[in-house]
């Protein structure tokens, strides 16, 4: 079987509230910051999908291949 290399896209939403866009994107950030460490546990556990592959060249230039 021939190695495949890959994007992993992870996602998440956090709920806000606010008045304006700003104050949604300022609740949100501070939800982030806080919690931070469950959002990035739940994302291991659960998250990610593959996405656009590419090939062995590019896997070299991230350090995942040798030359």
């Amino acid at each position: 079987m021939e190695r495949q290399y890959a994007y992993v896209d992870f996602k998440f939403t956090i709920p806000a509230k606010g008045n304006t866009d700003e104050e949604l994107l300022e609740y949100a950030r501070e939800e982030l910051y806080h919690d931070m460490h469950g959002i990035i546990k739940d994302l291991v556990r659960y998250g990610g999908t593959v996405a656009e592959s590419f090939d062995r060249e590019e896997a070299i230039d991230y350090g995942m291949e040798e030359e």
